[in-house]
């Protein structure tokens, strides 16, 4: 019956010791979506404006909104050429 146990607690161990590399091997961190990139023609340097993550977003957000204010910011700074992402 010690057996028993022995062997069923090596057992665990080794499993959890493989599905932990496994998760921390196939799992990266995800890339975030990027909506808008806007070039300074000047400078030759870019901007981006990535995907609000979804739970940290307020109720009464309007993402196209957003993304309007965001370039007239950008325009102002110089950023004028749209790219495609």
């Amino acid at each position: 019956m010690k057996r028993l146990r022995t062997v069923f607690a090596t057992g665990l161990v080794v499993l959890i010791g493989v599905l932990t590399l496994t998760i921390s091997v196939g799992c990266g961190p995800a890339k975030p979506k990027v909506i808008c990139a806007m070039k300074n023609p000047e400078t030759g340097q870019r901007v981006e404006l990535f995907k609000e993550i979804w739970y940290k977003v307020p109720a009464d957000y309007d993402e196209k909104k957003h993304i309007e204010q965001w370039k007239a910011e950008q325009r102002k700074k110089g950023f004028t050429i749209q790219v495609q992402n």
